[in-house]
């Protein structure tokens, strides 16, 4: 039996199939607003007023927080094959984008080199959970390694195993080289001064977020410059 017309009508004039899929899709869109919105203003923000201090930890937090969508990369296909049995093709619009900002992440984040990661790793966690919130792992459970979201080679790897003496080395010859405020400067100047295609997604998303959530239930594609 066909799913769209085994199901009830909603409000909207669509079914309950159809709107459960773009309430998926919809939640792509909206969490990566919410996470631009929470810390990506205050890390374009390079003015003179912009607090140096936040500018560094708004980017700490919004680079580990992208890595979140990165794991979705193999659900791409099966959305889209979704919309079309869905009849929402106009989706695939919408679903393009969460792809771009997925592809484009995982190349931007390639840029960093695995004792970035393990500081981006620790620092986010220690900003968001305190001093003891990324050590706690450590000290109740001493033999067992680190997991952490990964990328090597382009290839995102969400939960990847870290010797706990290989992490605790990598933040030490960090701290032990340069000061922690000059390495998250050039963390974030590796980063915005790549020309690669995330840096114009993350732009254009800004600019166009309110289009988008005013569109995405309205059956009209959606199209970024």
């Amino acid at each position: 039996m066909n799913n769209i017309n085994a199901t009830t009508n909603a409000p909207n004039g669509y079914t309950v199939s159809q709107n459960k899929f773009i309430s998926i899709i919809y939640s792509y869109i909206s969490g990566s607003s919410t996470l631009f919105d929470s810390w990506l203003r205050y890390v374009l923000d390079n003015s003179q007023h912009m607090d140096a201090d936040l500018r560094r930890k708004s980017a700490i937090i919004f680079l580990y927080g992208s890595t979140d969508i990165f794991s979705h990369e193999n659900k791409i296909d099966a959305y889209i094959e979704r919309a079309k049995e869905l009849n929402l093709e106009y989706l695939n619009s919408y679903i393009e984008l969460i792809n771009d900002f997925i592809k484009s992440g995982i190349e931007m984040y390639s840029l960093f080199t695995k004792e970035e990661q393990i500081y981006i790793h620790s620092r986010r966690t220690e900003l968001v959970h305190g001093f003891f919130g990324g050590r706690l792992q450590t000290l109740n459970n001493p033999n067992n390694p680190i997991q952490m979201p990964l990328v090597i080679e382009k290839k995102f790897f969400p939960k990847e195993k870290i010797n706990k003496d290989d992490y605790n080395i990598a933040i030490s010859n960090i701290h032990e080289n340069e000061s922690w405020i000059e390495f998250e400067d050039a963390l974030i100047d590796k980063w915005l001064l790549d020309d690669g295609k995330f840096n114009k997604y993350i732009r254009n998303f800004h600019d166009y977020k309110n289009d988008i959530h005013k569109s995405i239930y309205s059956g009209v594609p959606i199209k970024m410059d």
